[in-house]
């Protein structure tokens, strides 16, 4: 099978793989190519706190939506009390 392939489905040999250090999207640390994040980072934190974030984006678009209602609202007043 062609080496994509493999790839894929995992079964890529592993003894050709150059296994680097990467560096924890979390704090920065370098680890071993395995982890996602430093040994350090306890992943249950991590997980609540991209829970917390994607509230806040939700919150942030609620907001961007009742601005646009109240941009619409002061729009309507302004015609209504001061038309052309």
């Amino acid at each position: 099978m062609e080496k994509p392939l493999l790839s894929i489905y995992g079964l890529e040999s592993q003894e050709h793989k150059e296994l680097r250090p990467v560096t924890c999207p979390r704090c920065g640390e370098l680890n071993p190519r395995r982890p996602t994040y430093a040994s350090g980072v306890d992943p249950l934190t991590i997980e609540a706190a991209m829970r917390a974030e994607e509230e806040k984006a939700r919150e942030v678009e609620e907001l961007k939506m009742e601005l646009a209602e109240l941009k619409e609202l002061v729009r309507h007043l302004i015609e209504r009390d001061f038309p052309h």
